[in-house]
């Protein structure tokens, strides 16, 4: 038994020495896509110390989402004031979080293993105690699982992932000791709430916490109370107990959120007026979206795999195409295997509906991107628990089960060489976004992000890359599914070099603007091109930016979403407080105009104080600095408020100047 437990202990160090391995190559490579945004430019992340407002400032400096999330917040400014902004010191606490979260699965799968040996649903000993080592292996060695480890945002990802695995961990052996007759509600309530808890200010997947324990319920107990001693009587407590908890964390939650996305949020966070599709035509693409995941994990490609997935066609039908009919109808059959197997292969059926439940949220009915690969992080588990272990169990005549567990073997050893190759490709920017367009060349984001990787080689005196940087932005503004990003791009370096920009791009970005849905990378767009002009490193004429805010301004669902609208209204408020064009007073009101679509979003405040202050108003700047103080609730504002204060009183103090100053650029609330 000893023997066995330090071979057992020996598998598990090797492999999270070969995760660590095989991530290694990545680990210096570069922030991407949203860590920028997220990270680099929130500089509110960081924090000189370790004082509460300062902390508090940190966690809620972020918009990814309803909730803001404070925790995964809270971790990149810890980041930062320890090692500073370096990738290194952020990828290498990713992946610290990705090995425990590959125990705690491990953990928990000997748990779920562990008991349906115990109750006969798994004849072999062998097999119960060799799966979880398998399943956890191969979960944390596949490359599918890379970006939520080196696209560093997505620590939000893996953290909140983190947490729910706990919560099961907790639910399971309240449930155990629960059926061997001992005390467990404690730690299944507990272990719940305080799991959930820390999950859900990572990330609002957090809500899924519930209905994996119910999968684990439905699959793995039962739904079981059985006392250690047959004659003992169940108390109402035992009885009721599951019902009572189901009711508590699942069902009263769900209605709430219900009332609070529908009434309080007037279910904006259903619109689809910032997409280029629709709710069903999302739906139908989503159909065939699960099965790309799917094929993924069993049989993982590099050159399928990528940061970008927008070059996916959207499903327009059940037969347009028609491999959207045989995906749905394929989705059902993956159902109805999973009722089939309950019985008698429960970890199919557990595998089936674990894998379902990581999709509910990002692959349904909310207007996400169409498709990403961390969405699958906690989802893959159950696909790899239900293959793994249907060749591993399954009675066959010609494959005895060590060639089974070798084939297995090979499997996991495959999937780790390829993470390593695809970390390889993660060492630097240009390797990375040179494979990425190669391999996605319909993708909007993957060749924008070539031509700006080649444009800030350029810009570092790399001039004989100046063709091949145009050539990229060009083929990515061309693209039918393309934004402004990669126009503004290529403005940005015309006006840089040549300092000739072409008006056919401007008019190009200004129809799409205008007709098309305006998306976060097209507010970069703007923000680039106005922060360019504002700082004189760029000289557009006054024009070309104004006819692009008309016609963002025109656009007919702009209003349908008060975030975007607030954003577009804040940079051309920026772009009015400089230049020949200056016009603080206006730039004021379209500040007014922000803050009055999004009340609740304390920075579109600050930004018309900072207009005040700039229009030598202390008096009104004082009463408008009133409602940001109203919206301090937590004291993270407490910083900004004291120097926006100290502006006032100095401004009361000096003679009105008969020249105002220029106003400083506001920062939007996205």
């Amino acid at each position: 038994m000893v023997t066995r437990r330090i071979y057992t202990y020996a598998v598990i160090a090797g492999i999270l020495i070969l995760t660590v391995a095989a991530y290694f190559p990545g680990l210096r490579g570069p922030f991407v896509f949203d860590d920028i945004t997220n990270i680099v430019q929130n500089h509110a992340l960081a924090i000189h110390s370790l004082r509460w407002d300062q902390l508090m400032h940190a966690a809620l400096s972020s918009d990814a989402g309803p909730t803001r999330r404070p925790l995964s917040s809270l971790s990149f400014a810890l980041n930062i004031y320890f090692g500073g902004l370096h990738p290194a010191g952020f990828k290498a606490v990713n992946l610290a979080i990705h090995l425990l979260c590959g125990l705690l699965f491990l953990v928990l799968l000997r748990q779920v293993f562990g008991y349906w040996h115990r109750t006969g649903a798994i004849a072999s000993a062998a097999a119960a105690r060799w799966l979880p080592l398998l399943c956890a292996g191969a979960w944390l060695l596949h490359p599918l699982n890379l970006t939520a480890v080196l696209y560093v945002v997505q620590r939000e990802t893996s953290l909140c992932s983190l947490f729910i695995l706990l919560g099961c961990v907790l639910y399971c052996h309240g449930r155990l000791r629960l059926l061997s007759g001992h005390a467990g509600w404690w730690w299944i309530y507990a272990g719940t709430a305080v799991a959930g808890l820390l999950a859900f200010a990572s990330k609002e997947t957090a809500v899924l916490l519930p209905v994996y324990l119910l999968v684990l319920e439905f699959c793995v107990f039962r739904f079981a109370i059985q006392p250690a001693d047959p004659g003992t009587p169940v108390k109402v407590l035992s009885r009721y107990g599951l019902w009572i908890f189901y009711l508590v964390f699942l069902a009263l939650p769900l209605v709430i959120g219900m009332i609070w996305l529908f009434i309080a949020h007037h279910g904006l966070a259903f619109s689809y007026a910032s997409r280029d599709y629709t709710l069903g035509e999302r739906l139908l693409t989503e159909s065939r979206v699960v099965w790309d995941y799917i094929r993924w994990t069993l049989f993982p490609r590099l050159p399928d795999l990528g940061l970008y997935h927008d070059d996916i066609p959207l499903s327009h039908g059940l037969l347009a195409p028609v491999t959207t009919l045989l995906s749905t109808l394929g989705l059902v059959a993956l159902l109805v295997a999973a009722a089939i197997s309950r019985n008698k292969r429960p970890w199919v059926c557990f595998g089936i509906l674990w894998f379902f439940t990581g999709q509910l949220l990002e692959s349904t009915v909310f207007p996400l991107e169409i498709a990403f690969e961390h969405r699958n992080y906690l989802a893959d588990m159950g696909v790899l628990v239900a293959v793994f272990g249907f060749i591993l169990t399954e009675p066959s005549r010609y494959l005895n089960t060590s060639l089974r567990a070798g084939i297995l073997v090979a499997f996991t050893l495959t999937f780790g060489a390829l993470t390593g190759m695809r970390a390889y490709i993660w060492r630097s920017t240009l390797s990375l976004v040179q494979v990425q367009a190669a391999n996605h060349p319909r993708s909007p984001y993957a060749t924008y992000a070539l031509g700006e990787a080649l444009t800030n080689e350029v810009l570092a005196g790399e001039n004989k890359l100046l063709p091949a940087a145009i050539e990229a932005l060009r083929h990515s503004a061309d693209l039918p599914n393309s934004g402004i990003i990669a126009g503004a791009a290529l403005a940005l370096l015309e006006a840089q070099t040549s300092g000739n920009t072409d008006p056919a791009n401007f008019a190009h970005m200004a129809q799409r603007l205008r007709t098309r849905p305006i998306s976060a990378s097209d507010q970069q767009g703007l923000v680039a091109l106005v922060q360019c002009q504002n700082a004189d490193n760029c000289h557009f004429k006054s024009a070309e930016l104004q006819s692009l805010f008309d016609a963002a301004l025109a656009n007919p669902r702009l209003r349908e979403i008060p975030g975007t609208y607030a954003n577009i209204l804040t940079d051309y408020g920026n772009f009015l407080g400089h230049g020949p064009h200056k016009n603080l007073a206006k730039s004021r009101r379209l500040m007014q105009q922000a803050a009055d679509a999004v009340p609740s979003e304390p920075q579109y405040r600050i930004n018309v104080v900072i207009l005040d202050i700039a229009l030598q108003d202390p008096h009104r700047a004082e009463r408008d600095l009133q409602k940001v103080r109203a919206l301090n609730r937590l004291g993270d504002l407490r910083i900004t408020i004291a120097n926006l204060q100290k502006q006032i009183d100095d401004l009361k103090g000096t003679p009105e100047a008969t020249t105002r100053p220029s106003a400083p650029a506001a920062a939007s609330g996205d």
